[in-house]
């Protein structure tokens, strides 16, 4: 929505593809905000384009385009502070995967990256809390309640960090169809904030962020580097918000 807010208010014209379509007409644009993460396969593809191309909420300044990001990194380390604060040690993850062909120590999730080095340097991180689903609740139902039910109680995280609000709504579910009650038994914290967020049941402690505004921004950099082909690349980043509600809060 930030991205088309500024096409109009600048008369620009907006075409989309996804990862999937063919990306023959790319070429023909006169630039490529890129939303998300992809491969090396398609980086490359990118990287092809005489065009000028800039990254949304995926860091891709080594690789040569300009980036604009949120600082997940950040807040991942406050989400850990607050599980720890209210005496959550054992922490997991709910991480996503838009193929579920990585494993759980090559995945290309930002978000997981953060949470285990920073896991890691504590000597706290243990693969086999981090749990791999797509990024919608479907995904986070089956793949919660697959894994918690092979689990006893006493081998269970009891504090879970989850890539996406949408995945969490379907984990909060498979929680509760397990009788594993959320807050007391496992804390939950998601990332976006979106609108669900607030009204899931146990409403969802998760990181709000400024996707409107980094929208905003990726067009700006997108023009000014079409305008003005020897802009140098560069890097923008957006602070988050941790919103604490009751499926971390006792």
């Amino acid at each position: 929505m930030g991205i088309e807010e500024y096409a109009k208010y600048h008369q620009c014209y907006l075409t989309t593809y996804y990862q999937d379509d063919l990306w023959d007409g790319l070429g023909k644009l006169d630039g490529v905000i890129v939303i998300d993460q992809y491969t090396d396969e398609q980086i490359d593809v990118l990287n092809q384009l005489t065009i000028p191309v800039v990254f949304v909420d995926g860091n891709y300044l080594t690789k040569g385009f300009s980036s604009v990001i949120t600082d997940f990194s950040a807040a991942t380390e406050q989400i850990i502070e607050h599980f720890v604060a209210t005496g959550r040690q054992k922490i997991g993850m709910l991480a996503g995967d838009l193929n579920l062909t990585e494993t759980n120590d090559d995945l290309i999730d930002f978000r997981f990256q953060d949470f285990k080095r920073q896991l890691q340097s504590q000597g706290n991180y243990h693969p086999e809390w981090v749990f791999l689903g797509h990024f919608d609740p479907k995904s986070g139902y089956q793949v919660i309640h697959q894994d918690f039910s092979k689990l006893s109680p006493d081998d269970r995280p009891n504090a879970l960090l989850i890539a996406n609000d949408a995945m969490a709504i379907g984990a909060l579910k498979a929680l509760s169809d397990l009788n594993i009650e959320v807050s007391r038994d496992v804390s939950v914290i998601s990332f976006n904030d979106t609108s669900i967020a607030e009204y899931a049941n146990p409403s969802l402690s998760s990181v709000h962020v400024e996707t409107h505004e980094m929208g905003k921004k990726a067009l700006q950099v997108l023009l000014e580097k079409i305008a003005n082909p020897l802009t140098p690349i560069y890097l923008i980043t957006l602070p988050t918000k941790l919103i604490y509600r009751d499926s971390s809060v006792n």
